[in-house]
């Protein structure tokens, strides 16, 4: 007995009309499961699982990863909460029909999911968020889609500052910039304010002011978005646009207004910064590399630069 899973990916209000960019009747294969793709008439995604070598347990986690994992990748609403997972004798049979781009976009992720190892929870988590801001967006909650897509951001740059800051602010690494900082001071000191300071003073304060620094700089959110978007060196986003996200984040955070044009800016390059920096934190390549294009609405397709 197989185990397969149906989604009626195309079920919203007339806001939206949606179409992955692949051929109808598409069929193929990504993490152990088959998915079928119907585009033309009624609109059906198909995910399917060999129960010969799958207990009923595994397959709905397979499912579930997958169907994830597509959402994502499409930027369309392929999964839905506590859909049930069915036996079926029938086979999907493998086709021919996905393009030969796209085939490479899901190996390179498959090929990156299979190495998680340490990392897998925190992947699991962080792409529930982003499916949770894609089921918001889709049924016209767009204030609590930008909460969600904001919290992966979130997720992602203090997880990137932790693992930054281990490798590249060791005890050797500060040592040599507790030096600079102490010849400045030193310097500073005496050019400025012609005094000469003890090696005790001189230690001390530049100990209290190296701290105050660390701090500032990388201490709120705004900083380890920065930081993660300056190493990756993401285009379109400077210290305004970063900061604009932020202030939208809290004005919503404690339920204050935010004006309209404002709150679609940000929008825009929240969501858009979500699905990038997933794709460069945990697949190492630009969103662009693993998005299969489709549309929200005719002719309208969100990650096209």
């Amino acid at each position: 007995m197989n185990y397969l899973v149906e989604y009626d990916f195309n079920n919203f209000n007339e806001t939206f009309d949606c179409v992955p960019g692949v051929r109808n009747g598409v069929t193929f294969d990504f993490l152990d499961c088959r998915i079928k793709i119907n585009t033309l008439g009624e609109s059906l995604a198909s995910f399917w699982i060999n129960g010969e070598i799958t207990s009923i347990e595994e397959a709905k986690s397979k499912l579930n990863q997958c169907i994830k994992l597509l959402s994502y990748i499409f930027s369309l609403p392929f999964y839905e909460k506590g859909k049930e997972v069915c036996e079926t004798q029938n086979v999907l049979e493998q086709n021919s029909l996905l393009g030969k781009n796209n085939k490479e976009r899901l190996i390179l992720v498959e090929k990156y999911v299979r190495k998680l190892s340490s990392r897998k929870d925190f992947f699991e988590e962080t792409l529930d968020l982003i499916i949770v801001a894609i089921d918001n967006l889709y049924k016209d909650r767009e204030e609590d889609a930008f909460m969600y897509f904001f919290k992966v951001i979130e997720r992602i740059a203090k997880e990137h500052y932790h693992v930054y800051a281990e490798r590249h602010h060791k005890k050797n690494i500060q040592r040599e910039n507790k030096k600079k900082l102490r010849e400045f001071i030193d310097n500073y000191a005496r050019d400025t304010f012609h005094i000469e300071f003890t090696k005790d003073m001189l230690d001390g304060k530049t100990g209290e002011l190296y701290k105050e620094l660390e701090r500032s700089y990388y201490g709120n959110i705004y900083s380890k978005i920065s930081l993660f978007i300056s190493l990756n060196k993401f285009n379109g986003y400077d210290a305004d646009s970063i900061s604009h996200m932020v202030k939208t984040r809290n004005k919503l955070a404690h339920g204050d207004l935010v004006d309209k044009e404002m709150f679609e800016a940000s929008f825009a390059q929240c969501e858009y910064l979500a699905m990038q920096m997933f794709s460069k934190y945990f697949f190492h390549v630009e969103y662009e590399k693993i998005h299969i294009k489709s549309q929200r609405t005719k002719g309208f397709e969100p990650y096209k630069k």
